[in-house]
């Protein structure tokens, strides 16, 4: 006897949702926002060496997405089948305006008791305290490598001490969990 709530197709129970606030990316990370066909075709088994045009990337529309009060009512409901745990992401979710307020409204859906956010932590030092406050208890960071150099070239973006700033700036302000994830890639970070 299957009691109600969200099941996978092997009769686990769904606790944990993902929510994708938004495509946009300040980044372009080789393994997903490519800036050149040369860069896309990387991790193909036979790229042709001879393109380098550059990818004209065309983000949704912002009308494309849910409003927060949208992802709240949601979430409500899938609350009231057992889901427990929210992770936010993006693209960059933090490029989205006032995510506090997001936070916040997620924070007080009964059921749920866990909200995280994943980011590369580019704007998350501003918007810290203020996720704090709102409900965020934990966070986690991209950091593809340590090495400034690979950092940008994996990235496309100068922006490795910002991001260590970042997860100091969480460290001192005592969220619950800091993790890393990083994306590793034979002969570049390896």
């Amino acid at each position: 006897m299957v009691e109600s709530g969200l099941y996978d197709s092997f009769g686990r129970s769904i606790r944990d949702l993902r929510i994708s606030i938004t495509d946009r990316c300040n980044f372009r990370c080789l393994y997903c926002l490519p800036e050149t066909e040369e860069a896309a075709d990387f991790f193909r088994s036979s790229p042709d060496k001879g393109r380098s045009a550059v990818i004209e990337r065309s983000w949704k529309p912002r009308s494309h997405f849910l409003a927060y009060e949208e992802i709240a009512r949601v979430v409500k409901v899938l609350a009231s089948m057992g889901v427990q745990k929210i992770r936010l992401t993006g693209g960059e979710p933090l490029l989205r305006r006032e995510v506090s307020k997001l936070v916040h409204q997620l924070n007080g859906v009964p059921g749920i008791q866990d909200i995280a956010l994943t980011t590369n932590g580019f704007r998350f030092s501003t918007q810290a305290e203020a996720l704090l406050k709102a409900g965020l208890r934990r966070v986690t960071f991209s950091l593809d490598s340590l090495v400034k150099d690979n950092f940008r070239r994996l990235t496309g973006r100068d922006g490795l001490e910002e991001l260590l700033k970042a997860i100091a700036c969480a460290k001192e302000l005592n969220f619950c969990q800091v993790k890393i994830n990083a994306v590793i890639i034979r002969g570049l970070n390896d």
